[in-house]
């Protein structure tokens, strides 16, 4: 028959084994937490690295340079989103928008550059939406600023077109009295006020042909 003793020394072994088997449960789970904790404060150091010193410098200096450009809140929709907004005018008639936003991806350990272009109305062609992956390593700012900035160009050259896109000038367009050429009358150097109205002109040549005609029909 057994022992009472040793009954209880297989419980309380049993017991034991459990009790370290959930501390084991414990530190696995600290150091986990430790490991992931780690790469939120990267992800959080890169990301706002490249919304100071990158983004939001780069997105102000296209907002100096634009009468009816400027830097707008996300309002609410994510940290680390630079957002820049161009409103309408007669010059660029639409509203375009142009929105930069980092996430991180695959538990923390990558970060996802995202770039947003809107413009409206859509009367063109254009990237709308654009993302890259970057390691979550101090070596990828420079490839992130490079990317950026890439970005940054290429939307602008799409929003510098709209001051020459005929969809979107078509309001802005009229007939050279002359030569009968398309002129953007926003564009033109060639302006002559004549009898209470405008003319507008593709070159000085057709603009002193119409004066000469029309001091030769007065004479």
């Amino acid at each position: 028959m057994a022992e009472p003793e040793a009954f209880e020394r297989r419980i309380e072994q049993l017991l034991d084994n459990h009790q370290a088997r959930i501390e084991r449960g414990f530190q696995e789970t600290e150091k986990r937490m430790a490991v992931w904790k780690e790469r939120v404060e990267r992800f959080e150091s890169l990301a706002g690295r490249v919304q100071t010193e990158v983004l939001d410098p780069r997105l102000r200096e296209i907002a100096e340079r634009f009468q009816q450009a400027h830097l707008t809140d996300a309002d609410g929709i994510a940290d680390y989103h630079s957002i820049l907004q161009l409103e309408h005018t007669k010059r660029f008639p639409a509203t375009a928008r142009l929105e930069f936003y980092a996430i991180p991806i695959e538990d923390y350990q990558a970060v996802e550059l995202h770039c947003r272009i809107r413009i409206i109305p859509v009367l063109m062609e254009f990237p709308q939406h654009a993302f890259q992956r970057f390691p979550l390593e101090p070596e990828s700012f420079r490839p992130m600023v490079h990317w950026v900035e890439d970005r940054i160009l290429e939307f602008l050259h799409y929003y510098l077109a709209i001051e020459t896109h005929p969809m979107y000038q078509r309001e802005n367009l009229v007939l050279d009295p002359v030569c009968g050429m398309t002129v953007n009358r926003l564009l033109t150097r060639n302006v002559f006020s004549f009898g209470g109205q405008q003319y507008y002109f593709c070159s000085p040549e057709c603009l002193q042909i119409f004066k000469d005609r029309e001091v030769r029909q007065k004479t």
